[in-house]
C-alpha cells in the first residue's frame, strides 16, 4: 500500500442497485475499509462494514480483434474475400500492390477494421436483435424508476401525514425510506425536485423530535424510572436529532439552486438555525446536568 493511503474509500447503502446499465449491475455489499489488506480493524472500529456501495465512475468499451493470419477465419466473409483478393492482386507483378513487401500489405490489412469490406449482414441482425433488446431494457428501467419514484413520493405524503399527528419519528424513518428510493430514482428534474424537499422535511422532523415533541419518543423516556438518567438521556437524544436535522437541512439546500424553490430555500434555512439554536441551549443544559452530577459525587 502507499505511504499516504489511509482506505478505500465507499458510501453508506443509499439503494437496492449502486449502478446499472444494459451489461452491468452493481450491487451494495460487504466492505472493507481499512488500508491493511484483510484486517479486522480500522480507526473507526470493526474493518468489515455492511451495508456499503461502490464509489467512482465504471468505465469500459470494446477492444475490437485485429486480423492477422492466425485468425483469418475469426472474420466475417466479406472480409475475408477482401484480403484474398489483396493477396491474389499482390501475386501479379503488373499489380501496383505488388511493389510492396508482403509483410508490408500483411501490415496494412492488420489495421484494418473488421468492417472495412462492409457491415457483414449477421451483424446487421445482430445489431438489430441487440437494439430491439436495448429498448425493452431501456423501457423496463424507465418503468421500475417510474414506480420508484412514486413509491417515494407515497412515503413523503405519507411522511407529511404523521407529522401532522406529531408522530415525527415516524415520519422522518418514512421519509429516509424516500430518500434511499431517489438515490436511483427517475428524470433528474423530478428526482432533484422531490429530493430537496423529502430532505428538508427529515431536517424538520429531527427538528422537532429534538424539540421534545415527539410523543413515542417522550413515551419512551417517559418510562425511565431515574429522574436524572432520564433526563440526561433525552437530552442526549435530542441533541443527536438536532445535529442530524441541521445536517440534513444544509444538504437540501446545497442542492436548491434555482428561483423557484426560493420558499423551500427560506424554510430550510430557519430549519437549520432553529436545529442550532435549540443544539446550543441543550447542550449547555447537558454541561450543567453533569457538572452538578460531579459535585454531588464529589460531596
Amino acid at each position: 500500500r502507499a505511504a499516504n493511503d489511509q482506505a478505500i474509500v465507499y458510501n453508506n447503502r443509499r439503494s437496492e442497485v449502486t449502478y446499472e446499465d444494459r451489461h452491468f449491475k452493481l450491487l451494495p455489499g460487504l466492505a472493507h475499509v481499512s488500508n491493511i489488506p484483510f484486517s479486522k480493524s480500522c480507526p473507526w472500529g470493526y474493518a468489515w462494514r455492511d451495508g456499503r456501495e461502490f464509489v467512482g465512475r465504471l468505465k469500459y468499451a470494446v477492444k475490437w480483434k485485429l486480423w492477422k493470419p492466425s485468425n483469418h477465419a475469426l472474420f466475417p466473409r466479406c472480409f475475408r474475400r477482401m484480403v484474398n483478393a489483396l493477396l491474389q492482386c499482390h501475386k501479379h507483378r503488373g499489380s501496383t500492390l505488388s511493389i510492396l513487401p508482403k509483410r508490408v500489405l500483411l501490415y496494412i490489412i492488420n489495421f484494418c477494421a473488421y468492417d472495412w469490406a462492409g457491415v457483414p449482414e449477421e451483424v446487421l441482425r445482430v445489431h438489430d436483435l441487440q437494439e430491439q433488446a436495448r429498448r425493452k431494457q431501456d423501457e423496463v428501467i424507465r418503468l421500475q424508476r417510474e414506480r420508484e419514484f412514486r413509491r417515494a413520493q407515497t412515503l413523503k405524503d405519507r411522511g407529511m401525514e404523521l407529522v401532522a399527528e406529531n408522530k415525527f419519528l415516524q415520519a422522518a424513518n418514512e421519509c429516509s425510506q424516500a430518500l434511499a428510493i431517489l438515490q436511483n430514482g427517475a428524470g433528474a428534474r423530478r428526482r432533484k425536485v422531490l429530493f430537496v424537499e423529502t430532505m428538508s422535511q427529515l431536517s424538520e422532523c429531527c427538528l422537532r423530535i429534538g424539540q421534545g415533541l415527539d410523543v413515542s419518543l417522550a413515551r419512551i423516556l417517559g418510562e425511565m424510572e431515574d429522574a436524572k438518567m432520564r433526563k440526561e438521556n433525552e437530552l442526549h437524544s435530542h441533541l443527536r436529532f438536532l445535529e442530524q436535522g441541521a445536517t440534513y437541512g444544509l444538504i437540501a439546500l446545497s442542492k436548491i439552486g434555482t428561483a423557484s424553490d426560493s420558499k423551500l430555500a427560506t424554510r430550510t434555512h430557519h430549519i437549520v438555525a432553529q436545529s442550532r439554536l435549540h443544539f446550543g441551549r441543550l447542550a449547555r443544559q447537558l454541561r450543567r446536568l453533569q457538572l452538578e452530577e460531579r459535585e454531588g459525587g464529589g460531596g
